[in-house]
């Protein structure tokens, strides 16, 4: 039986569902943007823009939801064998990640704002401009959301590598609680 909802000891669909999601298209956002920055200008820079746009907006949906389902749904609770400092290094990544997830595409959203560069949803819908045409705040958001970008590679690989070394050389529980299979 498909467990929607999470337990004390596994993560449900849903959570795994937003995760992995979200995961997949910040990868694939963070290879593009460092990419699509270095081309040379094109017609085809512009519609790579436009997908980062649209994919970076979907983060932002799907992290407020996860964010939302965070507070709403209990998470499993850490293996009695975490050490204490692996916790707390735990809950800091995850924050910055969560501030991450919404800060980075809101950043990207304000810059395009700043920069009178419409956001389109894959076409379907422009979203409006947050605020009014201003270099000085353009070239901040610019700024943060490159911070953001080597904010999420650093906090990523941490996750990588704590995942990994449950699996690996602790050979607990830690990442198939989020693959689903316990």
């Amino acid at each position: 039986m498909t467990q929607f909802k999470n337990s004390a000891n596994r993560f449900g669909v849903i959570a795994r569902s937003f995760h992995w999601s979200i995961a997949l298209i910040i990868l694939g956002l963070l290879i593009l943007g460092f990419n699509m920055t270095a081309m040379a200008f094109s017609p085809f820079k512009l519609e790579l823009y436009n997908y980062h746009k649209s994919f970076g907006m979907l983060v932002l949906g799907l992290g407020i939801l996860r964010i939302l389902w965070r507070f709403t749904s209990r998470s499993p609770s850490a293996l009695p064998s975490h050490a204490r400092w692996e916790k707390i290094l735990s809950k800091i990544i995850h924050v910055v990640l969560y501030v991450s997830i919404i800060g980075m595409p809101l950043s990207g959203w304000l810059m395009s704002s700043a920069g009178e560069y419409p956001n389109q949803f894959f076409g379907l819908f422009e979203f409006p401009h947050l605020v009014d045409k201003d270099e000085l705040f353009f070239e901040r958001m610019k700024t943060l959301h490159t911070v953001f970008a080597y904010t999420f590679v650093i906090c990523i690989g941490l996750h990588i590598i704590g995942a990994l070394k449950h699996h690996m050389i602790d050979q607990d529980e830690t990442l198939r609680r989020m693959g689903g299979r316990v």
